[in-house]
């Protein structure tokens, strides 16, 4: 089924850059199956549009080292929260990580699949870390650092390739280290 949108009367309506947005975005989507939008087969028109835009990262001067960042209105949406307070307390409870910008907090990308799972083994990790390494900034540096014996993977990398047991090891030797 092919739809026609009366994309100029549409377009006239939005500022000069929101209509070359969605003209490119209208360009890219015809030339995908949709196969290539949805995660699942059965995701909805409606899903893959709001999961699409929850994926919009925030961009700060971190995001070569750790980045790109979700805020959290999109991280609800990405992972079907309905209150920033669940958010906040998978966050106490050590299942996301979040890294304070000011007043605002920024969710690192790297512990989300594309499907909007977590990390694998993330929450053990960081009970590992925490308390020695307090600030979440150091934990995701930490989490993104290549390192020779994980084969220069990242902790993180390592944890997506179920390498749970040597990153936990590594973690708590570096803890300890800390500690002393």
């Amino acid at each position: 089924m092919v739809i026609n949108l009366p994309a100029q009367r549409q377009d006239r309506e939005l500022s000069t850059f929101r209509a070359k947005v969605l003209a490119e975005l209208r360009e890219q989507i015809t030339t995908m199956d949709d196969s290539d939008l949805r995660v699942e087969p059965e995701e909805s028109p409606e899903t893959v549009a709001r999961r699409l835009l929850a994926q919009r990262r925030v961009k700060n001067e971190w995001d070569k080292l750790v980045g790109p960042f979700y805020e959290v209105n999109g991280l609800m949406a990405w992972l079907g929260f309905k209150s920033r307070v669940n958010v906040h307390h998978a966050v106490q409870r050590g299942e996301i990580l979040a890294t304070p910008v000011g007043q605002r907090q920024y969710y690192p990308t790297f512990q989300f699949s594309r499907g909007g799972d977590l990390l694998p083994h993330l929450k053990d990790v960081l009970q590992v870390l925490r308390p020695s390494m307090s600030s979440p900034w150091t934990q995701a540096l930490w989490l993104n650092t290549a390192v020779p014996s994980l084969g220069d993977r990242s902790p993180a990398d390592a944890l997506r390739h179920g390498k749970v047991e040597a990153v936990l090891h590594m973690a708590r030797e570096d803890a300890g280290r800390r500690a002393s």
